[in-house]
């Protein structure tokens, strides 16, 4: 009887206990200073579409550079929009996903110009805000007015667009570079294009030391492979796992533009089509420029 007793009595004590606990965690962190509001910045780096008006709008990411306070969207289409922001003072966040004790603070960064039309949604006052709750790591789009209160940087909104924190992991190569000797860095860049020979349906890619001239497209289909001592390059390659190979044996940084047929010579004519291939595989080699950190521009 005695042990069932004591048993009883440690069961009925024990929310007692926990709330003797808790109040006297929560006294020591005011005495210690400690608050227990949560402040979340808005990190700098890539995110992904989460709503689907984003993804409907063919936006592929949004990145973040705090640094030079800049956000680029980056479209499927190959275009991107550079917008420019200022940070807000930290005792202007609003709050949002209210808890029991504390509360939620959320940055947000007000963007320069007006208005933006994005997703083909067009915001008149855009800001981006750090939206709650902490886990998972995303951010809104949006025009400026109340924030947050009950709920996230959305609530109550029909126009607010998404996006998520691209894991860091994701910026490893997928494929392993093999033999990848690196070329020889270039004042001007590189140029590349891409092109199909009337026999051969295969795309053809060549990549060619940058200039201020246009080329013609002999000079870019015909002829084999150079890299001078004079640090002159020109590779030509079939499909685009060849060309992801070659794109590895660029140096970070390097600025890369993918030409059309507008940026060549007309005053000679061969055998051959130079164009940008269908959106879905300028989609894959900006993913992988962007990986392997080459700054790619897509004629339009």
């Amino acid at each position: 009887m005695v042990f069932w007793g004591r048993n009883m009595l440690n069961h009925i004590d024990q929310p007692r206990a926990s709330a003797t606990i808790f109040w006297m965690i929560l006294l020591g962190a005011m005495l210690s200073g400690c608050g227990l509001n949560r402040w979340l910045p808005l990190e700098p780096g890539v995110y992904m579409p989460t709503s689907n008006a984003a993804t409907a709008g063919s936006i592929e990411s949004l990145e973040v550079d705090r640094g030079n306070h800049l956000a680029t969207f980056h479209s499927a289409d190959g275009a991107t929009t550079v917008v420019s922001f200022s940070s807000r003072d930290k005792l202007d966040w609003p709050t949002g996903c209210p808890a029991n004790i504390g509360s939620t603070y959320m940055e947000v960064l007000d963007i320069a110009g007006r208005p933006l039309t994005i997703a083909g949604l067009t915001f008149e006052d855009p800001i981006l805000v750090r939206n709650c709750p902490t886990d998972p790591e995303r951010i809104a789009l949006r025009e400026d007015g109340p924030v947050g209160g009950g709920g996230g940087a959305c609530a109550g909104l029909d126009k607010c667009l998404t996006f998520g924190r691209q894991p860091s992991t994701t910026l490893i190569l997928t494929r392993p570079i093999i033999n990848a000797k690196r070329l020889p860095s270039s004042m001007k860049g590189y140029e590349l294009y891409s092109w199909t020979a009337e026999a051969d349906d295969s795309w053809q890619f060549t990549l060619i030391t940058g200039t201020n001239r246009l080329k013609t497209a002999e000079e870019i289909t015909v002829g084999e492979n150079q890299v001078t001592q004079s640090d002159w390059v020109k590779i030509t390659v079939t499909g685009t796992e060849e060309l992801k190979t070659l794109l590895e044996r660029l140096q970070p940084g390097t600025e890369l533009s993918w030409q059309g047929q507008d940026w060549l010579e007309n005053e000679q004519q061969v055998a051959t089509n130079v164009i940008l291939p269908d959106s879905h595989v300028i989609k894959e080699i900006q993913n992988h420029c962007r990986q392997l950190e080459i700054q790619l521009h897509v004629s339009q």
